[in-house]
């Protein structure tokens, strides 16, 4: 259903942003795409206050263009209910279509302007989850509209951000200051485009393989516009995040992801990489920023008052409530062999990172366990299943925290049973 409550625009910038993702919707498909952090429970279980039992799982996603996430995550999130919002109507009505087709019954869509959310129907208590992926940073005061998505959100729940980062964008920066000083901006947009395109073709001649004339030569429209021709854009270095994220009164929680910002396959252990990860949060994060080069920054923010989940000790974990990773998959090498089968390997990948393969005998057995497994459970019910299959209770426990680190199962809060 979509709701247009004609706001009036915050400011002049609001409405040139708007008028251009009206002529070029963006992204360039309207393809249901997972995002990362698309598990609503999954998302609500990183944080130490549980949402009130009983509730419906209340979800916004700010800026949700023609809807392509909000779409993906509500279908495979029935039990919540989803609002969509954004200030393109283009947008909004391809969103509208989408929800319609899949005859989805917990979306709504609303045209919502995110500097001062006016016409935004708050449910009591806030959104127990707010999406906020590649927005903020196009609006006139991103501190002002972050402020005011964590006044709507609930005590207990989680923002998924997402905004440019400075560093691992530098090529576009390139690309975009070489047009801003030959470009006459004063063109419609769409002659901007087709003299911006003679520009990056002529300059993608060059043979050099990291020359960033060349990817923007083959950009989408869409993709290209709203890369290199935007009217308004703030990207972010770790130190200027953090800032942005305090002065809006919320609280980092985490990145996205469990090898962001993570030395592992960069660099081997040793004193370098010891004296980094000794660091303060913000130093380290900043120095490893530099190694990886990151173009986007996806994180985790919650209220200050909250914070992250603390696991009670291990050996409590056997009433502990568990459920496999929605964002994880598992792919088992299996050999049929006369009257019987063999698993010859198991590796997973969590949503689109790289394939692992599992190589402890006893991380594979409880692996393999976890992978047909579409139920929340007790800790004890998977170490008992692993004993009664030959292994110690020590050595099960053990297998069952690894599954933990290493993000393949996660601990639901008990509300999430009801």
């Amino acid at each position: 259903m979509t709701t247009q409550t004609q706001p009036e625009p915050a400011c002049a910038t609001t409405t040139e942003v708007r008028d251009f993702y009206e002529l070029y919707p963006y992204p360039s498909s309207s393809v249901p795409t997972l995002r990362n952090g698309f598990g609503a429970r999954l998302v609500l279980s990183r944080v130490q206050t549980p949402r009130p039992a009983g509730k419906r799982i209340e979800v916004l996603d700010a800026g949700c263009g023609r809807g392509i996430g909000l779409i993906a995550n509500a279908a495979l999130n029935p039990e919540a209910h989803y609002v969509g919002i954004d200030l393109c109507n283009a947008s909004l009505a391809d969103a509208q279509v989408g929800v319609a087709h899949r005859g989805l019954m917990n979306v709504d869509v609303h045209e919502v302007d995110l500097m001062t959310l006016q016409g935004l129907p708050v449910p009591s208590g806030g959104f127990d989850l707010i999406y906020s992926s590649g927005v903020v940073h196009h609006l006139a005061d991103p501190e002002a509209g972050l402020r005011q998505l964590g006044e709507v959100l609930a005590p207990s729940g989680v923002i998924v951000f997402m905004v440019y980062g400075t560093i691992g964008r530098r090529h576009i920066r390139r690309v975009q200051c070489a047009l801003a000083s030959w470009l006459d901006r004063t063109l419609p947009l769409g002659q901007q485009l087709a003299t911006a395109r003679a520009f990056v073709q002529a300059l993608a001649q060059a043979d050099d393989a990291e020359c960033p004339f060349q990817e923007a030569a083959i950009c989408p429209d869409a993709e290209f516009v709203d890369r290199y021709l935007h009217p308004n854009e703030t990207d972010y270095d770790v130190p200027g995040l953090f800032d942005l994220i305090e002065r809006a009164g919320l609280r980092f929680l985490g990145w996205q992801g469990n090898q962001a910002y993570s030395l592992d396959g960069v660099l081997e252990p040793g004193p370098v990489r010891d004296s980094i990860e000794a660091l303060p949060e913000r130093e380290r994060f900043t120095v490893i920023e530099q190694i990886l080069q990151p173009k986007n920054h996806q994180l985790f923010l919650c209220k200050p008052e909250n914070g992250p989940r603390r696991l009670p000790p291990l050996d409590q974990w056997g009433e502990l409530l568990l459920a496999p990773n929605p964002e994880a998959s598992f792919q088992i090498a299996q050999r049929n062999l006369w009257g019987s089968s063999r698993t010859e390997s198991i590796s997973y990948l969590i949503y689109d990172g790289e394939s692992v393969l599992i190589e402890d005998p006893a991380l594979q057995q409880a692996a393999l366990l976890v992978a047909s497994q579409n139920e929340p459970f007790r800790g004890g019910s998977l170490v008992q299943a692993l004993v009664e299959d030959g292994m110690e209770p020590s050595q099960a426990l053990a297998a069952l925290k690894e599954l933990v680190d290493l993000e393949l199962v996660y601990a639901p809060h008990e509300v999430e049973l009801g």
